[in-house]
């Protein structure tokens, strides 16, 4: 669990607002839970946590950064539904193990590659304008399992490669 607060060493409590990093490849993490009072989660914060299998967002976080999640391959699932998240920067799950991609319409920017190598997913539901180039290309296209893909009606343009070598 990320805490909400910290005590300092006078006892003085501070809010606990950022996650900037310092778990990155963490061989033993294995779950995350944010508290409520985290908005924001820096560049590369759990990247290449091999062994991480969940993580809870709160409904006040407003910001993923680039490679967030990357490499974390055991990562099967992420509710972005209840947080107030609007955009999924470049890389941020990048070779993750996800299952499932649902991208709600309050989601206003993806970046490109942002679900690259998620080669686990089976269904992919997107409703954001603009679908970027390389967001959800297979890092192994022999191990890809996408079946199923639904375009919501806001999606006004996909991008190049967006889902090259999705042949099921």
């Amino acid at each position: 669990i990320i805490a909400d607060k910290v005590t300092d060493a006078k006892g003085h409590e501070h809010n606990v607002t950022t996650v900037k990093g310092g778990v990155e490849n963490s061989s033993d993490l294995k779950s995350v839970v944010f508290g409520q009072n985290i908005k924001s989660i820096g560049n590369s914060a759990f990247y290449n946590c091999q062994q991480l299998e969940s993580v809870t967002l709160n409904s006040n976080l407003e910001t993923l950064s680039s490679s967030t999640f990357e490499n974390c391959y055991k990562l099967a699932s992420v509710n972005l539904q209840d947080t107030k998240v609007t955009a999924i920067p470049s890389d941020c799950f990048y070779r993750c193990g996800l299952t499932e991609i649902n991208i709600p319409a309050t989601i206003t920017e993806v970046g490109n590659r942002a679900f690259y190598g998620c080669d686990s997913v089976v269904t992919i539901t997107v409703n954001t304008a603009t679908i970027p180039e390389s967001c959800f290309k297979p890092y192994d296209t022999d191990k890809c399992k996408l079946t199923t893909v639904n375009i919501g009606k806001n999606v006004k343009s996909i991008g190049n490669y967006a889902f090259q070598y999705q042949t099921r």
